[in-house]
């Protein structure tokens, strides 16, 4: 059993001298195995422990799922699980970095678009881009965006019909 706690990679020296100790001193092999449990679950303690940290690390995922992870980690039985929990939430984490920078892109876009809107009243722009600003999706700011072009041209509508009736 002392020659196992070689391949507990995250004892540290003192730990696995302490363990180590533990096992020699065990008068009966429950005592020794016991021992080397105790080391093991160490092991998987400290595992759970760096996996936290990580997940504390990606912050682009919502606290509900922050704790799931937590939960999924704490529940974990085994060392070689741990860390494709730790990967799949981090493909999340990216993922959701993407969408958030693709979202953001698509907002400055959509303002930059709808302030060259050169007939919409100043209160129908601030509205636009108010809308624009607290859209929560791509598609949602390609409607906004839409409806801004479709009141700009409905506009300029206005304006034609009102300077030919003042010629004729």
């Amino acid at each position: 059993y002392i020659g196992k706690l070689e391949t507990l990679a995250l004892l540290s020296a003192d730990d696995k001298e302490r363990f180590t100790k533990e096992i020699q001193e065990a008068d009966t092999l429950d005592l020794v195995k016991e021992a080397y449990d105790g080391a093991v679950q160490f092991n998987l303690n400290k595992a759970k422990s760096a996996a936290l940290d990580k997940i504390a690390e990606f912050k682009n995922l919502s606290e509900s799922e922050v704790n799931s992870a937590i939960q999924e980690i704490m529940a974990t039985k085994a060392l070689a699980q741990i860390e494709p929990i730790v990967e799949r939430y981090k493909k999340l984490d990216q993922e959701k970095a993407a969408a958030k920078t693709e979202l953001e892109n698509a907002r400055k876009m959509a303002i930059e678009e709808v302030q060259k809107l050169s007939d919409l009243e100043p209160d129908e722009m601030t509205n636009f881009v108010t809308r624009i600003n607290a859209a929560g999706s791509v598609d949602e700011i390609k409607d906004i965006q839409r409806d801004a072009a479709r009141k700009n041209a409905e506009n300029l509508a206005e304006k034609n019909k009102a300077k030919t009736l003042e010629a004729a």
